[in-house]
């Protein structure tokens, strides 16, 4: 279970290099980047600002396991636009220069979500450059001489009082999973956001969208940011399609002394408590309707027919 301790040993500041990456791409609510909201005729004439429409927008990009990027495997940032034009990152990914400047543009990187150990190596960079606040599941490490102390996040319980909960997330209206496993591993689910035809699109209502961390998985055999020794390595190995991230799923069983069964659980609790229909992974494609049966058939796929 070493992927990604080289990265995140870097001490707080020194940054991990660029890496290469595709677009900012629309999925859902907002405008395309480089287009600005339209006010509706009501407010057209009026002096304040329009606020910018909640969007939500990913980059797909690769991650370098090797020296000299011989082994690459392809990560997935989320960009969440919310409250007007603050900006929620989960799975963050450093942009080049006319990325970042396509990230801006956006709004106000306000906050970075965290949610598996293995991951997270260029937080430190927005938390710096952007003064953006870390959102991190406990058990996450954090680089090494870091001046900032993020945020623990917990799912929200009810208070023995009976007050709200205070929100575990940045976004409002999402909703924080944590799976019970040795290592943190969460997901994040966004229900304002999905199929327009599946009551999402902005305007709330079911389905909506579900990001997960290393529990999910969704490369194709040809991925984009598949290195060609990874592809063809993922290809030998059967790493590729709709799975766990294979060593991450045996680090688990192993660490936590969980069996098939025991893992399955955790993944119908999650399949229980949201009925999300997108589903995004920080490897692989996103896969836009259809989520919630497809990742329930990989869970029945998990323990062999007695």
């Amino acid at each position: 279970m070493s992927e990604h301790a080289d990265q995140l040993t870097r001490p707080s500041g020194r940054f991990a290099p660029v890496q290469r990456h595709g677009p900012l791409e629309l999925l859902f609510g907002g405008t395309p980047v480089g287009e600005a909201a339209k006010p509706s005729p009501a407010v057209a004439d009026a002096t304040s600002e329009v606020p910018a429409p909640d969007g939500l927008w990913v980059v797909h990009g690769m991650f370098s396991m090797a020296p000299l990027g011989i082994f690459t495997i392809p990560r997935t940032m989320v960009v969440i636009r919310h409250s007007g034009g603050r900006l929620c990152l989960i799975h963050t990914m450093r942009l080049d220069e006319a990325g970042e400047a396509a990230l801006r543009a956006l709004g106000t990187v306000d906050s970075v979500v965290r949610l598996g150990s293995f991951h997270g190596v260029d937080d430190d960079y927005y938390v710096r450059t952007f003064g953006a606040t870390s959102y991190v599941l406990p058990g996450c490490p954090l680089p090494s001489g870091s001046p900032w102390t993020p945020i623990w996040m917990e799912p929200s319980t009810a208070a023995a009082d009976g007050a709200p909960p205070p929100p575990a997330l940045p976004i409002p209206g999402a909703q924080l999973f944590r799976f019970d496993v040795a290592k943190a591993e969460g997901a994040v689910y966004l229900p304002q956001f999905g199929p327009p035809d599946k009551g999402g699109g902005g305007g709330g209502g079911g389905g909506g969208t579900l990001v997960v961390c290393d529990a999910v998985m969704n490369v194709p055999p040809r991925a984009t940011y598949l290195g060609w020794l990874s592809a063809t390595a993922f290809r030998l190995m059967g790493w590729t399609g709709l799975r766990p991230a294979p060593l991450w799923y045996r680090g688990m069983k192993r660490l936590g002394g969980l069996d098939d069964a025991a893992m399955a659980a955790e993944y119908r609790r999650l399949l229980d408590a949201y009925p999300f229909e997108t589903l995004v992974c920080v490897h692989g494609d996103v896969i836009a309707s259809g989520a919630h049966g497809r990742v329930a058939a990989m869970v029945a796929g998990l323990v062999p027919a007695a």
